[in-house]
């Protein structure tokens, strides 16, 4: 058997109810059960025997070649790649992109072989932003910063979801008007708050206080003091802030004047 060990100090093991007890995937009893809640168990027993396989294996082919144009001398690279064992990818293969075939085989060539010259292509890239966080890099992002619990994240993303501080766009979360105004705001005004350090050092004094390793009245006097105070201060300097709003190209139906927006 393959056995794991935790990364995180607070990781939350598989609750029991959830965890497969025979190798054998059944069907759910038909009345008690619908096709959503069948394909979770599916998900479920496919990771609990992929994590009791073999990694994939395979085998990397890089090709260098050198090419010559008159007093030109150039060289071209091309990279190939076999699966030659595809391990637990047997099983996983299909359930996302990065599971599937992943060969890119390169044709059978020899050392000091000499290759005439067929097409040239020229292509101009640009480089591309990173991708926005979807839920799941999103989550991977937070564990990675050590912000947030497995208990907490789905609060995290509905909290977000909710106040309209985020909109989803192709299963991606693009920031709203209204959360890039509150984002700015406390950036502006506490710093030391939002901050992925701060975040992170306060959870793992909570996660001590639970572990009854450190008390909480210093934790939450040591930061609510200051805090207090601070929040005072901002509450009584601070300019309100605007929220952009969304023109729609129409006139007031009453005035016939006004441009009507989305606030």
């Amino acid at each position: 058997p393959r056995f794991y060990k935790t990364k995180s100090k607070v990781a939350q093991e598989a609750h029991e109810a959830v965890r497969p007890t025979g190798m054998d995937m059944v069907d759910l009893p038909e009345g008690g059960s619908n096709r959503d809640q069948q394909r979770l168990y599916e998900m479920i027993w496919k990771r609990f025997i992929a994590c009791q396989m073999e990694e994939a294996t395979g085998e990397t082919m890089k090709v260098r070649v050198a090419g010559v144009t008159g007093e030109n001398k150039y060289g071209l690279e091309v990279k190939g790649e076999t699966i030659t064992f595809d391990g637990w990818y047997r099983l996983a293969k299909g359930e996302s992109d990065q599971m599937s075939d992943v060969s890119d085989k390169l044709p059978e060539i020899s050392e000091g072989e000499k290759l005439g010259f067929v097409d040239l292509t020229s292509e101009q890239k640009f480089t591309q932003p990173p991708a926005r966080y979807n839920d799941a890099g999103l989550i991977k992002t937070l564990e990675e910063m050590g912000i947030g619990r497995p208990s907490t994240y789905a609060p995290i993303i509905s909290t977000i979801s909710e106040r309209n501080y985020v909109e989803r766009l192709e299963k991606r979360f693009k920031p709203t008007a209204l959360g890039i105004a509150v984002n700015d705001f406390l950036v502006t005004n506490f710093p030391t708050i939002v901050d992925y350090q701060f975040t992170a050092r306060m959870e793992d004094s909570l996660d001590e206080i639970a572990n009854g390793g450190m008390k909480w009245q210093p934790v939450v006097s040591e930061f609510y003091g200051p805090f207090e105070k601070h929040l005072e201060q901002v509450g009584d300097t601070a300019a309100r802030v605007k929220v952009e709003v969304e023109a729609t190209g129409d006139k007031c139906l009453e005035c016939k004047e006004g441009d009507v927006v989305i606030r």
